[in-house]
């Protein structure tokens, strides 16, 4: 029996909940080689071993504090319908159901598909429809790549369209904006394609900020969350830490990208930012300014809200604290932000992207916020005064009804 305190771990990272199908039906069909040679050998099946043995798997699952959901079973229709893993793979954005190439098992992905969402689970709008791609094939190599097999089960028509449904490296808000926000936006384009934006950034964030329920003026709102990584790093920084791999805009847009003191992450660690440690580093590196992307940029590891608070007290001696929050929306409920208590820093610089969490990366929009007015006032001097456009402009003033930001 397994030891609770053991960590089972999926490809990327603890494993937290499971599915799977109770083994209540028993029939024995030759639905693949396997099945077929076991069935050449006269090999019997004990339906009771069975049964027996994938209780223990239950049982072992529980020890370990590991949720258990059940797929929904139809054996009238399909009753070798056993593989809760076959029909997909999770993705960052949701479910991706594949696609079964030998017709024994075509229409098992649609039952999957009604358990996830009586589940609540988060399915892509499009699935595999062209080839086969099963979910015994898909296998997540880091946390960046997903790895599709070409053989028995799977095809490369499969995978190719498996490129084309997704993007693996990005995060986006498929449910927003809202379709009566977009049917405001289309009934109103004729006339922001035709206007020109606002000159004033004030009622831009003053919108803004009824929703993040923060003081307007200590926001900045830009063309992109790179505008603003462009223009801090082009006016408030001489030299900075900055723990690798990262986003890179925080290092090809310095002035002179020699000015990144770059904190290599250990592999071995599965690149994990250990905070005490890389404070240690950028005192011996004598460094006033730092970055911490949280979750991490491209690791998409996420630190504690307690261990980033506990870091800003430890860390008030410097001169500058970036912390780009630009994926702090997939992180938990409540979202673990550092925004309501950036007042109790001086030094703290919060910057975020609105393209993931809202979904709309074409209007390009990202916001920075700080407690620090000299701060600010320093990057206001560098905006543009049109760096909004109509649609973005008019984008932000729906977001007060919704209260989503």
């Amino acid at each position: 029996m397994a030891d609770r305190t053991t960590a089972v771990r999926n490809s990327t990272g603890r494993l937290k909940r499971v599915l799977l199908g109770k083994p209540t039906y028993h029939r024995n069909i030759p639905v693949s080689d396997v099945a077929r040679d076991l069935d050449d050998a006269g090999i019997e099946r004990d339906h009771e071993t069975k049964v027996k043995q994938h209780q223990e798997l239950e049982d072992v699952f529980r020890q370990l504090s590991i949720d258990i959901s059940w797929v929904t079973l139809e054996p009238e229709k399909m009753p070798w319908q056993m593989f809760t893993r076959d029909f997909g793979v999770n993705t960052p954005q949701g479910v991706l159901v594949g696609r079964f190439r030998y017709q024994e098992r075509k229409g098992e992905e649609i039952a999957a598909k009604r358990s996830l969402e009586d589940l609540g689970e988060t399915l892509l709008p499009k699935q595999i429809t062209r080839g086969a791609a099963e979910g015994g094939d898909l296998f997540w190599l880091d946390q960046e790549t997903l790895v599709i097999g070409n053989g028995n089960r799977s095809t490369y028509a499969g995978y190719e369209q498996a490129k084309e449904i997704t993007d693996f490296c990005f995060i986006a808000n498929p449910y927003y904006p809202t379709p009566e926000m977009l049917q405001d936006l289309q009934a109103h384009l004729p006339n922001l394609i035709k206007s020109y934006p606002s000159s004033n950034p004030e009622t831009s964030q003053q919108h803004l900020a009824a929703v993040l329920h923060v003081n307007p003026e200590h926001l900045i709102i830009g063309n992109g969350a790179t505008e603003l990584i462009v223009l801090i790093n082009t006016t408030l920084i001489d030299r900075i830490g900055v723990p690798i791999p990262t986003f890179g805009e925080y290092i090809e847009k310095l002035k002179d990208q020699r000015d990144a003191e770059v904190y290599p992450l250990d592999p071995e660690r599965h690149y994990e930012l250990r905070l005490s440690d890389y404070l240690v580093w950028l005192r011996r590196r004598n460094l006033r300014s730092l970055l911490v992307i949280n979750p991490g940029n491209p690791t998409g590891q996420s630190i504690p809200l307690e261990e980033m608070m506990d870091f800003m007290h430890q860390a008030r001696d410097f001169e500058l604290v970036i912390v780009d929050e630009s994926f702090i929306d997939f992180a938990g409920d409540p979202i673990p932000s550092l925004l309501p208590a950036a007042s109790r820093f001086s030094n703290l610089l919060i910057v975020r992207s609105m393209s993931k969490h809202c979904g709309v990366p074409g209007l390009r929009l990202g916001y920075c916020y700080s407690d620090n007015l000299y701060l600010l006032n320093r990057l206001r001097r560098f905006i543009p005064t049109w760096n909004l456009n109509t649609l973005a402009q008019y984008f932000l003033s729906q977001l007060p009804a919704t209260d989503a930001a």
